[in-house]
């Protein structure tokens, strides 16, 4: 039985579990694009109706696997973009596929593996009819039937007053529809598309509606407790709780409910006279719940990590699965052999595969997705530079192969922030840049770093962050762009301080070298371009641009500029005459959709004839200088495209974005690539020690992020003292495995107040980090 997304937290870590995987990283390549270096991203997974087919959603691509033998038994590509979205029929002879960017429904035959129809405007949530001849689904604003036989729509159009929705179902009969749109619940006749109940719950609810397997009633939890209603008649059966709820799941004979509590709670309650008839026990918020297909096992997920499978009848604990950190959902296979669940935060997004008889841990599919911020080649095109949060990575490009890898670390030992990256024109130095001021310059040959620069202004007058980098083309000058308005100079041989430009009013956004050096261009959210004299200092002149500039770049003869930036309605970029300042014309592409769109990155080829540009649309396009004109678009990233470089042969541009690839793809006409290149890559960025780091922001109000790193897995918590001693506020932050926590999804997070809800006072406060044997305590400033 598909798991439905019917509850965020518990569900929707499928949306975050990574696949790595080199085949899948060589094959199935967007139109254009002749290698992928990267990760899948995994979005979904079901079980077929028999339990012998295991499906996952990673990225454009659905993967099949034979759940007897774990062998992948085929891959049905086609998709343009990711698929957030599986379902089988009830029949499990056809598997529906959801695009939900591209609103595109795919629906393919099981056995063979075939593309039967694409139901275009089409999208989630989607539900096979019992008969699994109909499939509903969303679609321009409200709820259409398809015939799955034919790929055709059906005449009845089901249309709530509200488009946002998060549930259909039919009921066991196969004669009325129920849509969800959070709000209220409308239950529809099939055969004639009429408006049979309107539903309005009597509280706020907490999560879509579920509805059982035989499709004879529906829950809604809301106010502490579980209401069942008749689907047919919209009638209220039965009311359960009161119980603080988390998680619910019917059992496939639909004569069971299981709700799982914030209070580590699971409770078994029998549907029809809504008697609770079992409680079960964990030690922290129950996440998830499944059901074993005969209904005799229960299987629950909590924030405890552990996994329990539970004896319905009896009452009793059969086993139970560690995890190494919080678990997200569980669920069962058909066959009951099998459980599939997955883990989040701290890093640990995995999903696993446990043997239910043995308890024994079958399969662990894992990856972290960097996201990359730039890529650029070295002087002779044989090696690719990729630079991520945290890592650089040296790519061979010939066999695509990963090099090397440079592990940064910023001042304080963090991994934390973008990190820029430049190659020497002898190709035989690294530099790699942070946004928080550290500098590494590293030999190539041997990956020792030769010196290290900390980027501090002498009169202490950097108040922000750095936000952009550029070496200039005799690596000795390294320009930087800050959150503070100003561009600064500094000679990476000693890491001093040149120069400061000031004169943009908000951030700088890019900077870049002209070819000769003499010039340097800076882009920022002030809405200008700026345009230096290296030399002097001097502003030669300002470029006004109307809107915030993400990216600047100058032709290879250094005459032009280009300028992308954000817009509403369409993508444009501007050329600018660099001697006289002059507008020389506009790349535009202009889109059907009003969202926002950003342009993030622009570069032209070595002979300057063409431009290529990166844009939050996830789409990279070739643009040709002289006309102006559109030469071509690649799609394939599934995120926002953050930088764009070519080969210099002018044969290749390399793409890299958020979702954590790096695309090749052949400028002219391309070729098939060999199927055997490697391609994939991961990435181990454990510390050396466990460490303690200084909170931030500090001097901080109201709120302030603890990070900190730990080199093995240990119990973590944090306490918060004020200047007397006295325990403010205790932070239990559970088992942790060894990583990084840095960031601010990572870090722990402080509000503020103490352990009853109450604004602190300002003043100095301590914090204690304790893992395992490792304790240490820093200081923090609350100012208001």
């Amino acid at each position: 039985m598909k798991m439905k997304r019917f509850f965020t937290v518990p569900f929707s870590v499928l949306l975050m579990a990574t696949l790595s995987m080199s085949a899948f990283a060589q094959q199935n390549l967007p139109e254009g694009a002749i290698a992928r270096l990267g990760k899948g991203d995994m979005r979904d997974i079901a079980y077929s109706p028999d339990g012998e087919l295991l499906a996952m959603a990673v990225l454009a691509d659905i993967l099949l696997y034979d759940t007897r033998n774990g062998q992948e038994v085929a891959r049905l590509t086609g998709h343009t973009g990711v698929v957030t979205d599986l379902s089988f029929s009830r029949d499990g002879q056809t598997l529906a596929t959801v695009r939900r960017a591209g609103r595109t429904v795919r629906l393919w035959d099981v056995a063979t593996g075939t593309l039967r129809h694409t139901l275009s405007r089409a999208s989630a949530p989607i539900s096979f009819s019992p008969d699994s001849k109909t499939l509903a689904a969303e679609s321009g604003g409200g709820v259409r039937l398809w015939d799955v036989t034919t790929g055709e729509p059906l005449q009845k159009t089901f249309l709530p007053e509200r488009s946002a929705r998060d549930n259909v179902c039919f009921s066991g009969d196969g004669q009325t529809l129920l849509v969800d749109t959070w709000s209220y619940v409308r239950l529809y006749d099939v055969a004639t598309g009429r408006l049979r109940h309107i539903f309005h719950p009597p509280y706020s609810l907490y999560a879509p509606p579920v509805c059982s397997p035989d499709g004879q009633t529906f829950i809604t939890t809301g106010n502490g407790k579980v209401d069942v209603w008749d689907i047919a008649t919209g009638a209220l059966r039965n009311t359960f709780g009161p119980a603080d709820v988390k998680s619910v799941s019917f059992s496939p004979d639909s004569q069971t409910l299981a709700s799982g509590s914030r209070h580590g709670t699971v409770h078994l309650w029998d549907v029809a006279t809504g008697t609770l008839r079992n409680t079960f026990g964990h030690t922290s918020d129950v996440n998830s719940v499944s059901f074993s297909r005969d209904s005799q096992t229960l299987a629950s997920g909590s924030d405890d990590g552990t996994v329990r499978l539970w004896d319905v009848a009896a009452g009793t604990l059969l086993r139970t699965l560690q995890h190494p950190h919080f678990v997200h959902s569980v669920l069962l296979s058909p066959d009951g052999q099998t459980l599939v669940s997955t883990s989040y935060g701290w890093g640990d997004e995995t999903v696993r595969l446990w043997d239910v008889a043995t308890g024994t841990l079958r399969h662990t599919f894992e990856g972290y997705t960097y996201n990359v911020n730039s890529v650029s080649f070295s002087r002779d095109g044989q090696t690719l530079v990729s630079a991520s949060d945290g890592a650089v990575h040296l790519w061979d490009v010939a066999t695509r192969t990963r090099r090397d890898i440079f592990q940064h670390r910023s001042k304080w030992g963090q991994f934390q922030g973008k990190v820029s990256a430049f190659l020497s024109r002898d190709g035989q130095t690294l530099v790699s840049a942070s946004r928080n001021g550290t500098v590494h310059l590293w030999d190539v040959a041997t990956g020792i770093p030769q010196r290290t620069l900390t980027l501090e202004s002498p009169d202490d007058s950097f108040y922000g962050y750095f936000k952009s980098f550029s070496l200039s083309p005799d690596g000795q000058i390294l320009a930087s762009g800050s959150s503070d308005e100003t561009v600064r100079l500094w000679d990476v041989a000693t890491g001093t301080l040149r120069n400061t430009f000031e004169g943009h009013v908000s951030d700088v956004n890019s900077v870049s070298f002209s070819p000769d050096g003499q010039i340097l261009a800076s882009g920022s959210s002030d809405e200008t371009v700026r345009l230096w004299d290296v030399a002097t200092g001097t502003l030669l002149r300002t470029l006004p641009i109307g809107t915030t500039v993400n990216s600047v770049s100058f032709s290879p003869d250094g005459k032009t500029l280009a300028n992308g930036y954000n817009l509403t309605w369409k993508e444009q970029i501007h050329l600018w005459d660099v001697a006289t300042g002059t507008f020389l014309r506009t790349l535009e592409v202009r889109r059907s959709s009003y969202s926002f769109v950003a342009v993030h990155s622009v570069s032209f080829s070595p002979d300057g004839q063409i431009l290529a540009s990166g844009s939050s649309d996830e789409t990279v396009r070739l643009w040709d200088v002289a006309t102006g004109t559109l030469r071509n678009t690649f799609e394939g990233h599934v995120s926002g495209v953050n930088s764009v470089s070519f080969s210099p042969d002018g044969q290749t541009v390399a793409s890299a974005s958020i979702d954590g690839q790096i695309l090749l793809w052949r400028v002219g006409r391309w070729e098939e690539e060999p199927a055997n290149a490697p391609t994939s890559f991961q990435v181990s960025l454990l510390p050396e020690e466990t460490a303690l780091l200084a909170n931030y922001p500090n001097p901080f109000n109201p709120e302030t992020w603890l990070p900190y790193q730990l080199a093995a897995p240990a119990d973590v918590a944090l306490t918060i003292y004020d200047i007397q001693g006295r325990v403010v506020r205790d932070l239990d932050l559970g088992h942790q495995r060894a990583g990084r926590y840095h960031t601010r999804s990572r870090a722990a997070y402080w509000d503020g107040k103490n352990a009853v809800g109450e604004p602190v006072a300002s003043g100095v406060y301590f914090y204690t980090l304790k893992a395992g044997d490792f304790a240490a305590t820093r200081k923090m400033l609350i100012q208001k």
